[in-house]
């Protein structure tokens, strides 16, 4: 795969724009993405049981339809846990985008992402629709990306290139998440592009597959959000079609682009200063990787550690036994610290290796570490990604609901 750049809009048959409506006091806050033609779009949600009323309208639609014209999205309120009067805000948001741009209300996507429990201002993008209409453009995926975010530190977007089946397609992504990030997605949208022709069924499925592998493995505070969103979104302008023959190369660079926009939130993770893997090697089983990973991706302490560079081992040794998982043997474990700087073996079959401490301070002191633990119960391995957790961490996510 090629990296180009780029994002949602370097795919051929789609348009964004960047505007401020009023949900955050200063900065963009809603984006709206227009496909002329309509695309094709699978989705997946959060599995948190409290949900946005926009996952549970998306849901449905979902079921109902299979191709949209248009996605839109804002920043700054979470339109979470409003009630009936948050649901009908909804529905009418997405009448004011239809008739805008002169669509039906069901081709309509809505998304949002913010403070739970404000009251949602259907209002306030009707204020702004024929500013965010006028602004369509086919380089406006970075104004639509800056819309989306909360805490984000960064922007998040990227354009791709890959052959499938002889011929190029492009793909194209923007996303936000910071805080509240765990497994299962978290407090994150995705939304990705892609010029190939698919059915809606092989879409699902596809994406399904890639997001196991990809936001599902991602953490920074174990928090599952209530609007967790990743679209997928198809536009049919190239000539290559979707089918059982290619379905594995699509889904190997779905996958590369979930695993791109993944790994950016864990390094832009609230506050942090480092992008952690956790390399589970050896394991009896996949499900236990993962289980071992995520136990301590989420670990406060082994996450405090690291953000002061302290190699104390044992915040990951007491982890893995705490971890629950049944296929364990402490006298065959290994634990590395590794980063660019190298790799050093600091506890060997339930043992102290003699090292000297400040050649593993050095290698992780890097902002991008991998503690890689080698069970050695059988030949299954997962990486789980996330990050530190810093006094800038406390200090971002304490502030979150004064956006």
């Amino acid at each position: 795969m090629k990296f180009i750049d780029g994002s949602i809009t370097s795919v051929p048959g789609v348009l964004a724009s960047g505007v401020h409506a009023g949900f955050k006091p200063d900065k963009k806050d809603f984006a709206l993405i227009y496909f002329p033609e309509g695309a094709t779009i699978a989705g997946v949600f959060t599995l948190n049981k409290i949900y946005a009323h926009h996952v549970a309208y998306c849901r449905e639609a979902l079921k109902e339809h299979t191709k949209f014209k248009a996605l839109a999205v804002n920043s700054g309120n979470a339109n979470a846990c409003n009630g009936y009067e948050g649901y009908q805000a909804l529905l009418e948001s997405t009448h004011i985008v239809a008739d805008a741009l002169d669509i039906l209300p069901t081709e309509v996507l809505p998304a949002s992402t913010g403070v739970i429990g404000s009251p949602f201002q259907a209002n306030l993008i009707e204020g702004v629709m024929a500013e965010a209409k006028e602004a369509l453009s086919s380089k406006g995926g970075a104004e639509a990306n800056e819309a989306i975010l909360t805490t984000d530190k960064m922007l998040k977007h990227q354009a791709y290139e890959v052959e499938i089946s002889g011929q190029k397609i492009t793909f194209g992504a923007i996303t936000k998440g910071s805080t509240m990030i765990h497994p299962n997605l978290g407090t994150m949208l995705s939304f990705i592009t892609t010029d190939i022709q698919a059915e809606q069924a092989l879409l699902n499925q596809a994406l399904g597959q890639a997001t196991k592998l990809t936001f599902n493995r991602l953490l920074t505070d174990g928090h599952t959000s209530t609007n967790d969103t990743v679209l997928v979104c198809a536009t049919g302008q190239s000539s290559v079609q979707l089918t059982e023959a290619n379905y594995a190369a699509f889904v190997e660079a779905l996958t590369e682009v979930c695993q791109d926009m993944a790994q950016r939130i864990a390094i832009d993770g609230g506050g942090s200063t480092k992008f952690i893997t956790v390399q589970v090697e050896g394991a009896h089983s996949e499900e236990e990787a993962v289980q071992l990973g995520k136990y301590l991706a989420r670990s406060p302490l082994m996450k405090a550690t690291l953000s002061r560079s302290d190699p104390n081992w044992g915040r990951v040794s007491s982890g893995i036994g705490s971890s629950d998982i049944e296929h364990l043997d402490p006298e065959a474990i290994q634990v590395f610290f590794e980063s660019e700087r190298g790799s050093i073996l600091v506890w060997d079959s339930n043992q102290f290796v003699h090292y000297l401490e400040e050649d593993a301070r050095q290698i992780i002191l890097e902002q991008e570490i991998v503690i890689r633990i080698v069970l050695n119960q059988g030949e299954h391995s997962a990486s789980i990604w996330t990050c530190d957790m810093s006094e800038d961490f406390v200090e971002v996510t304490s502030k979150y609901a004064r956006l």
